[in-house]
């Protein structure tokens, strides 16, 4: 097996990247592919099964990791002292990056590009931001967040009032369900500098660090929702549509 941190070498062109930096990722030999098919239709493996080839794609990932992968049920591994402003983070914190804003979402963990390292990033920007109701972002207490990214967070609640609002996660496409959350947290740990960093969250913002980290702990919010309330989103398209509806699942 290859370390997860070696492999930026040869995707970002870094050089000498430290050793201890080599942690096992179980997960780089699968081939991972979904195909569904009304049963009356055939794919290109189908007609042509002797010329199929699976692409093979190298974490970490454009796209955003969805539940049944492996690496969403682990517990994520510590960036080694020192690393956090090396070139290799900092090619990871790139695609996090990218893929968080190419699908829309606040908030991304590594594992959810396929690199099971307790990295997050969070970011609620005006654009997110217009998008809600006057009433939803008051009763929400949503408030603007810039980019912020944090190697080896550790999270300590502030204020111990629950509120429950739906959610919805990147690697559950189109479903949420109704999550309770602290109302306030703190967040410590190390910004793409190296550098010592903590953030207070309130409202939305917290809500966003708890799912986060989450996810570092091999955490998705099925696991804490209230179960009763998960829901497609589209739902009443389906119904009106009489089931004539195909979900994809794609970035801009």
């Amino acid at each position: 097996m290859r370390s997860i941190l070696l492999r930026f070498n040869r995707l970002s062109g870094v050089r000498n990247i430290t050793s201890q930096l080599c942690l096992q990722n179980p997960f780089r030999e699968k081939i991972r592919g979904i195909h569904t098919c009304s049963g009356k239709c055939k794919s290109l493996r189908d007609y042509l099964p002797t010329f199929w080839v699976p692409k093979t794609v190298e974490p970490p990932y454009r796209h955003v990791t969805q539940i049944g992968d492996p690496i969403l049920r682990l517990r994520a591994e510590a960036v080694p002292d020192g690393e956090a402003a090396s070139p290799a983070m900092k090619f990871l914190f790139e695609r996090m990056i990218a893929a968080m804003r190419a699908f829309k979402l606040v908030g991304l963990a590594a594992p959810q590009v396929g690199i099971p390292l307790r990295v997050i990033v969070m970011e609620f920007p005006e654009a997110v931001m217009e998008t809600y109701a006057p009433e939803i972002i008051k009763t929400r207490n949503m408030q603007l967040l810039p980019l912020t990214i944090l190697v080896n967070p550790v999270l300590k609640v502030t204020d111990f009032t629950r509120k429950t609002f739906p959610e919805g996660c990147g690697s559950m496409t189109g479903f949420t369900a109704d999550v309770a959350r602290y109302a306030g947290v703190e967040v410590k740990g190390y910004d793409e500098n190296g550098m010592q960093k903590t953030v207070r969250l309130e409202g939305w913002n917290a809500r966003i660090a708890q799912h986060e980290t989450d996810h570092l702990e091999g955490t998705i919010f099925i696991d804490v929702m209230d179960r009763k309330t998960l829901q497609l989103n589209c739902w009443e398209m389906i119904n009106a549509r009489e089931g004539r509806v195909e979900l994809k699942y794609y970035s801009k």
